[in-house]
């Protein structure tokens, strides 16, 4: 899992302080520094919201930034689409599985149980890998805030120009970031 840039704030300023009374060698300060530092870190690591944790066999739906009414689903002919967000049914429940290389996954559909394969700048992507093997895996990339771009060659892209398919595109647009909800839990799943 992750931190949100957000809830690492307070705990960044105080290592700040830490750090420059360390380097200035204010041994007297050295506890109250201290005392200060196990604080923030206490908040952040008591504070449920602050991480993004990725576990392997949880279903997860992904809520675009741009068009925050659509979430990743599978459309016609097995080509990923934003459709509108619903509750119901497993076209829109995806299941990060780990590549092997740190920050990297291959994303799983829950209803086709089939994974993407990379996609090229302005394509539409399908889910047509059978297997891992075929597949694409994917970098989970921290864009701050509980904001996340997936990142092959290109980003996962909402195309509002191609009827919100998702394309390949830049991982700085609003309709290439994510927002990462677990919506099923395996109470036997470990963190990735």
């Amino acid at each position: 899992g992750y931190y949100k840039s957000s809830a690492l704030t307070d705990l960044n300023a105080a290592y700040d302080i830490a750090k420059a009374v360390y380097d200035n060698k204010q041994s007297a300060k050295y506890a109250a520094v201290y005392d200060m530092l196990n604080t923030e870190f206490m908040k952040v690591q008591n504070d449920a919201t602050a991480r993004v944790g990725i576990v392997e066999g949880n279903a997860y739906r992904l809520t675009n930034r741009a068009y925050p009414t659509l979430s990743m689903s599978v459309g016609t002919n097995d080509v990923m689409v934003g459709e509108q967000t619903s509750d119901y049914g497993n076209t829109q429940k995806w299941y990060f599985e780990g590549s092997g290389t740190e920050g990297y996954y291959y994303l799983k559909n829950k209803a086709t149980n089939t994974y993407p394969g990379n996609v090229e700048t302005g394509q539409p992507l399908s889910l047509d890998k059978a297997t891992k093997e075929e597949a694409h895996a994917y970098k989970l990339q921290d864009m701050g805030d509980g904001i996340w771009a997936l990142v092959g060659a290109t980003g996962l892209h909402c195309s509002e120009t191609q009827s919100y398919q998702i394309v390949g595109w830049g991982a700085d647009a609003e309709a290439t970031q994510w927002y990462i909800t677990v919506v099923e839990t395996n109470t036997n799943a470990e963190a990735l």
